[in-house]
């Protein structure tokens, strides 16, 4: 037969063994944070940018996706292969696409701040010219910017080495200019 006494005791005990258990689980984060802090972590990021090229009548729109690996909280190392559009207001010369394939590394300033987080790009590579002007030539991409969540912001230059027939005789020029970019992270 359970006594009062015994009744007491087993509640309390029951009770010392709930609260014990609410300490244990309020050391051990929630595993989407847990997992947040795992790495390497696979992942990417997709960026449109906007920019005149050479002088403020010809323009250039890029749409830059890089995919690769965060391996901390500061150094991202990925590849992309994107698209950027040459438009020009001068009637000798045509528009054209080139067709960039580049490395990315992106290191990311420690903020303390999940939420707020600045960076500096690097996208070294080399364009393939998809119009038939047959333009090719390296191709450089230098920005920074800040992440806000998964929203990402950044202003830098870019460079593109453009090589070129024109009859016989071989050329070669420097495109380049400032360039706006808006990104989100994948």
């Amino acid at each position: 037969r359970i006594t009062h006494k015994m009744h007491r005791k087993l509640f309390l005990s029951l009770l010392l063994l709930l609260g014990l258990s609410w300490t244990v689980a309020a050391q051990i984060p929630p595993r989407p944070y847990a997992s947040y802090l795992e790495y390497p972590k696979y992942g990417g990021t997709c960026e449109l940018g906007v920019g005149p090229a050479n002088d403020p009548f010809e323009q250039r729109v890029e749409l830059l996706p890089t995919f690769g690996v965060k391996f901390s909280r500061y150094v991202f190392i990925g590849a992309g292969a994107g698209i950027n559009y040459f438009s020009s207001a001068y009637r000798e010369l045509s528009d054209f696409w080139m067709f960039p394939i580049y490395a990315n590394v992106r290191a990311f300033v420690p903020t303390g701040t999940s939420w707020f987080v600045p960076f500096v790009d690097f996208k070294p590579g080399y364009s393939f010219g998809l119009s038939p002007t047959g333009v090719n030539g390296v191709y450089l991409s230098v920005g920074a910017g800040f992440a806000i969540k998964m929203v990402t912001l950044s202003l830098g230059y870019g460079h593109q080495a453009a090589g070129f027939k024109f009859g016989k005789e071989q050329n070669t020029t420097s495109i380049g200019g400032l360039s706006l970019k808006i990104g989100v992270d994948l």
